[in-house]
């Protein structure tokens, strides 16, 4: 019985640290970015990594685009990579290609032995997710408003078991006095029989964000709350300053009610490119360092 308990005590574990399991099918540590501003990004006017959490975003700039980031951390067993393509296909309508991609290997899944009190081995754990999402934008250039939609197909895969899931997203962005406010609802669907959890058959999040502009000694603040079935209200809070015309600092909290995450970013914005650097501890997942390059024509 104590090892069964012991078990049990792992897997949860396992459930607890794992990103894959938040409300969204991936978490905001697949990105850079939006990362480092504590993924307080439905409303962002800055950096693409947006149209992630709100495919209005994409419209954020007209110029073709290439971005590509990635991460290791978690003793090297939590891998990262992003890819990302932006097109224009009109002074108005714009398109994007996202691929995510997160993998878990060789995690231990420990049981705790109730007599001594040690924890040993049971097993290994070993998940990966991976997605392909298209988008496509529109901006009215009289009011700056701005539309978008994404369609992605989703796959999870924990050892030889793999589901698929289709999810698609909408969102809007507005401007106004102070800055830019913004609203997103995002859904994923399962596509296949077998569903790994029951509970993550469907998924839904509302998010509404605001991006109030900051000035030569002030910075950009960015905040956004998400809604999802039978979670509590998550508040994230971001922050980005301009030191100079080519560097600014970003920095961010991911979920104000239980300080999940704080975060820091460095960009280096040059003509044709941009080089990024983004740092964050997430508790028992220990420190996070990303980079990560974008390439403007």
């Amino acid at each position: 019985m104590s090892g069964l308990k012991g078990v049990l005590i792992g897997c949860l574990s396992v459930l607890l640290i794992s990103p894959s399991y938040a409300s969204q099918f991936f978490q905001d540590t697949i990105l850079l970015d939006g990362f480092s501003k504590g993924y307080a990004i439905t409303a962002d006017t800055q950096g693409s990594d947006a149209l992630f959490k709100n495919p209005a975003a994409v419209t954020n700039t007209f110029t073709n685009e290439l971005n590509t980031s990635a991460s290791s951390y978690y003793d090297d067993l939590f891998k990262t990579a992003y890819f990302r393509l932006k097109r224009p296909l009109s002074s108005s309508w714009i398109a994007a290609i996202q691929v995510p991609v997160q993998r878990h290997q060789n995690m231990a899944i420990t049981g705790l032995n109730t007599t001594s009190g040690e924890f040993y081995q049971v097993s290994t754990y070993a998940d990966s997710l991976f997605a392909t999402i298209a988008t496509i934008g529109h901006q009215k250039n009289d009011t700056g408003m701005a539309f978008g939609t994404s369609i992605g197909v989703y796959q999870h895969q924990i050892h030889t078991r793999k589901e698929t899931r289709l999810g698609i997203d909408i969102g809007l962005l507005s401007p106004f006095k102070y800055g830019q406010w913004g609203l997103s609802l995002q859904s994923i669907q399962t596509l296949s029989p077998f569903s790994i959890l029951s509970s993550l058959q469907s998924q839904y999040q509302a998010n509404m964000g605001f991006h109030i502009l900051g000035t030569s000694w002030r910075p950009d603040l960015l905040t956004d709350i998400s809604f999802s079935p039978n979670q509590p209200a998550q508040i994230n809070l971001g922050l980005r300053y301009s030191l100079t015309n080519i560097l600014s600092i970003t920095g961010g909290v991911f979920d104000l009610k239980t300080q999940r995450r704080m975060s820091l970013g460095v960009n280096l914005n040059l003509p044709n490119y941009a080089i990024q650097y983004g740092y964050g501890h997430a508790g028992i997942l220990g420190n996070i360092h990303k980079i990560g390059v974008t390439l403007y024509d």
